[in-house]
């Protein structure tokens, strides 16, 4: 099992002043977790707190955070980091003073942290490098073997990481715990494994955006870590939706037009590694590509239509999340038992959270009440470990194409859970 690396010195000494301690802990615990893929974290705020004994591997950091409630306060945190086993933590279970990795399970006062991605093996690959997980595809079947013939794990809403929301006039914070999706960034997301980006633009300007909340970054950007990666990585492929996602804060919702995806089509083939044909390749056609996917008014891209018939729906607009959970257990249960891998079709799940319908900012702030004020992550939380113990389960012991899989907040060892759905 991989050490935990040192970490840079500006963990040690950075403030983290995101507004709130609870968005100043999910923020540190991501940047932790970025610079040690792989490795869990429990954030927790150490002031008359009794401190965490882990079971593994454990590396800590103390961090500041200042919170703005009526008068700016900075409190100590600390930040223990762990390659799995259990953490044995008594202190306060608050939001505020404490977050943890995602697929985290509590067990009384232990938290089960997830296992590190290297404990995961298949006896057909032992050593598999998540980075790296294509190749060894191409080399198991080489030839015409297809895209839609794999489970490709993805991420939704890609950009919309930890920390990378912008502020919105009303209610800030809580509308950024609303609008973030992933606790990695695009580079870390790929190197876990993820194979599907998904972006959303504003306009022909090509910023990111989350619907009506914009984030901290423009389409380049994320082609860019896309486009590194697959130079470091060159038997890789990256399908990539980017489309646009624009509303206003009075509910308008502004669909793609030919000059917004003319902007996008143009943006992506200026890159060398870019494959806009809107044929499906074969995975040798494709090696080292970012794959451009089509939508309205496209005119480069693959369409990831037709969908099969008889497809299970996903109820979007759902209020109890295990119900939902049910609805995309039943989609990847059909997609296994309805699928070959010659048939030429995709297959795709989502398991995220629910959507937002369109209208005001009331209209959503009633969606978020139905919903029992539960954000993106609170979700996942419950959704992705639900995921993990079906793959172990279910889809684990010989090859099962789940199709295009789309996670909020994904992590290392449900992504590599994921792929590995691809091997014997």
């Amino acid at each position: 099992m991989p050490s935990i690396p040192s970490l840079p010195n500006d963990i040690h000494t950075r403030l983290y002043d995101e507004g709130s301690y609870r968005l100043s802990a999910l923020v540190a615990g991501a940047h932790v977790e970025s610079q040690c893929l792989g490795h869990s974290t429990l954030v927790w705020y150490v002031d008359k707190q009794p401190s965490p004994e882990a079971s593994e591997e454990k590396r800590q950091v103390r961090t500041e955070m200042k919170s703005y409630s009526t008068f700016p306060k900075t409190f100590h945190y600390e930040c223990k980091i762990v390659s799995g086993g259990t953490i044995k933590f008594d202190g306060k279970r608050d939001p505020s003073y404490m977050s943890v990795s995602m697929g985290t399970k509590y067990n009384g006062n232990l938290l089960e942290m997830p296992a590190h991605p290297s404990t995961l093996v298949k006896s057909s690959v032992q050593n598999l490098d998540p980075a790296d997980w294509m190749r060894v595809i191409r080399q198991q079947h080489p030839g015409t073997h297809k895209l839609s013939s794999l489970t490709i794990p993805g991420t939704h809403n890609s950009f919309a990481r930890v920390g990378y929301v912008e502020a919105s006039p009303i209610f800030p914070d809580f509308v950024r715990e609303f609008a973030e999706c992933q606790t990695y960034g695009i580079r870390e997301q790929l190197l876990m494994g993820v194979r599907f980006i998904d972006l959303r633009t504003s306009g022909t300007d090509l910023r990111l955006r989350h619907g009506r909340i914009g984030l901290k970054g423009h389409l380049r950007e994320a082609l860019d870590a896309i486009a590194e990666f697959l130079q470091q990585h060159s038997h890789e492929t990256v399908l990539v939706q980017a489309k646009r996602d624009m509303e206003s804060l009075t509910g308008d919702r502004q669909g793609e037009t030919p000059e917004t995806r003319r902007a996008v089509e143009d943006a992506f083939s200026s890159y060398p590694c870019s494959y806009v044909e809107t044929r499906e390749p074969s995975l040798d056609e494709c090696r080292g590509k970012m794959v451009l996917l089509s939508t309205d008014h496209a005119t480069k891209g693959i369409n990831l239509s037709p969908i099969r018939d008889g497809s299970p729906n996903i109820n979007w607009d759902y209020e109890d999340v295990e119900q939902h959970w049910k609805d995309v257990a039943r989609r990847l249960e059909w997609n296994v038992n309805n699928s070959s891998t010659d048939d030429g079709f995709w297959y795709h799940c989502g398991c995220n959270s629910y959507w937002f319908p369109p209208g005001n900012v009331l209209s959503n702030v009633v969606a978020i009440e139905k919903h029992g004020y539960r954000t993106p992550r609170d979700h996942s939380n419950h959704l992705n470990w639900r995921m993990s113990e079906l793959i172990k389960n279910q889809y684990w012991d010989k090859p099962n194409r789940l199709g295009l899989v789309q996670l909020d907040f994904a992590y290392p060892t449900l992504v590599k859970q994921l792929l590995l759905t691809n091997f014997k």
